[in-house]
């Protein structure tokens, strides 16, 4: 009888390896808390050796780096679709206000966010990369602010109303995380009734 030869399986790529990574160490850092999350911790949560992860990330703040960036690809996505509706912006972004409010804004999430706010106050070398996430999602909304309503406000007004909008964004993260019992559909009414009345939509 001749033995048949199984094919050996698949490796995951290094995008997927690294996904599988960043996933387990955004659960770590959500149980566990940023500073008391091992290494060792991440990888056992991921199913991999220390040593591989070691050779995606260097560190703890290599990871944290990689999850803000992946959060500015999704609000860089997020902006794309809103500059895909000319004429349309304000309505488009207050669909899209509601959707993350509804939606997105979950408690594991939302956590996640607060630890690393957290980790921010702590580590200039974190709050430095928050930073500078959250600047470059500030210019985006900011440009399409201003391509929605052409010589209607300074660049300063609207780098102002920009701000007041994250800042919004923000408080809702800590509801979500510290509210059991938030009422999302009234947030979100709530939310975007400021959101008008900041970009004069009202």
């Amino acid at each position: 009888m001749i033995a048949t030869q199984t094919a050996p399986a698949e490796r995951p790529s290094a995008s997927v390896r690294r996904g599988q990574i960043l996933a387990a160490a955004e659960e770590c850092f959500r149980v566990h808390g940023f500073h008391a999350a091992s290494m060792a911790e991440i990888a056992a949560t991921a199913k991999m050796s220390p040593g591989l992860i070691y050779r995606y990330f260097s560190s703890k703040e290599h990871i944290i780096a990689a999850i803000v960036e992946q959060g500015v690809r999704e609000s860089m996505r997020d902006a794309d679709a809103l500059e895909a509706e000319p004429g349309e912006i304000f309505p488009a972004l207050f669909k899209l206000l509601r959707e993350h409010i509804l939606e997105r804004a979950d408690k594991g999430k939302c956590a996640l966010f607060l630890e690393m706010m957290a980790e921010a106050a702590r580590n200039p070398q974190v709050a430095q990369l928050v930073m500078d996430a959250r600047a470059r999602i500030a210019r985006r909304l900011a440009d399409l602010a201003a391509s929605a309503a052409p010589g209607r406000w300074s660049a300063e007004d609207i780098a102002g109303k920009v701000d007041l909008l994250l800042i919004l964004v923000d408080s809702v993260a800590f509801k979500a995380a510290t509210d059991a019992a938030l009422d999302r559909e009234a947030t979100a009414e709530q939310i975007i009734g400021y959101a008008r009345r900041i970009f004069e939509q009202t």
